[in-house]
């Protein structure tokens, strides 16, 4: 395996900069990567962006747990705090030029282009733009003019990309994926409604969607879980003559001290009280 570098960062440690050596766009690499067999990368916790298009081969990839394939004529992206696995074919290895960014104006690229998502574009033509890219930083004579040179190019791929995916694959966000799962289950005790069985069928890892998840809706999943559940049950508390321990197990609590103590702490009755207060009946007499 070989590689050819534009440029190649005097920082070998990216975790390592402080807020001094970090620009608004920062580049640490720019490339090609001529693979073969024995091409595997491992970078835990990554501080940077990497952007790969794919002249010849294929190979596989891991962000976070999700899982991808990414052959001749795929862009692939890889995330910013992500750790990121990827390894060449054996049989038909990668050729692919790559670009590695971080910085402020990095993340607002991403972001503004609707990427932070989106993991893999398919058979997109753009050759054009990446040898552009490798050729543009190879014959800059000083890092500021190979940084704005850079830029240039990755707001014209960009361009591209966005222009290519559909809004809904850019807006299919982890934390929305689960948000939706959340919001359709419809029998919370039945198999496949617990937390991380919900989580294990967005196909991301626990840590990462939680994150994420907080991250866009200012909640951990599992107290939004808890809160759907409670909604449930304070509509069925008003609604119905069901026993608290028929709603519990309806809601897939461990027992119904538990459901009462939950749903206590959450709208400061208890479950009977807020049935005598708002259900219409005032009659006190429904047995729990």
């Amino acid at each position: 395996m070989k590689e050819s570098f534009a440029y190649f960062s005097p920082y070998e440690n990216m975790k390592l900069l402080n807020l001094d050596t970090i620009r608004p766009f920062n580049v640490q690499l720019v490339g090609r990567s001529y693979c073969d067999g024995s091409y595997y990368i491992y970078r835990p916790d990554s501080p940077i962006w990497i952007l790969e298009y794919i002249t010849k081969g294929k190979g596989y990839l891991e962000e976070d747990g999700k899982k991808f394939t990414a052959e001749k004529g795929d862009i692939y992206i890889l995330h910013k705090n992500s750790t990121h696995i990827y390894r060449s074919d054996a049989d038909d290895p990668w050729i692919k030029t790559f670009v590695c960014i971080y910085g402020e104006v990095a993340d607002k690229l991403f972001e503004s282009y609707n990427l932070k998502m989106v993991n893999l574009v398919k058979a997109i033509y753009a050759e054009d733009l990446f040898s552009e890219l490798y050729s543009s930083v190879e014959s800059a004579e000083t890092v500021s003019e190979m940084e704005d040179r850079c830029l240039m190019c990755l707001v014209k791929i960009m361009q591209r990309i966005s222009r290519f995916i559909p809004v809904s694959a850019k807006n299919k966000t982890p934390a929305r994926m689960l948000k939706n799962a959340i919001d359709n289950i419809a029998d919370f005790s039945l198999d496949g409604s617990s937390f991380r069985e919900i989580i294990r069928r967005t196909g991301y890892t626990e840590s990462y969607i939680i994150r994420e998840f907080k991250s866009e809706y200012g909640i951990t999943p599992y107290r939004y879980l808890t809160e759907s559940k409670i909604r449930v049950a304070s509509n069925m508390l008003k609604s119905s003559v069901v026993s608290v321990q028929e709603i519990s197990e309806k809601l897939g609590f461990c027992d119904s001290q538990h459901f009462s103590c939950v749903f206590k702490k959450t709208t400061g009755y208890s479950p009977l009280h807020y049935r005598r207060l708002f259900s219409g009946s005032g009659n006190g007499n429904i047995s729990n």
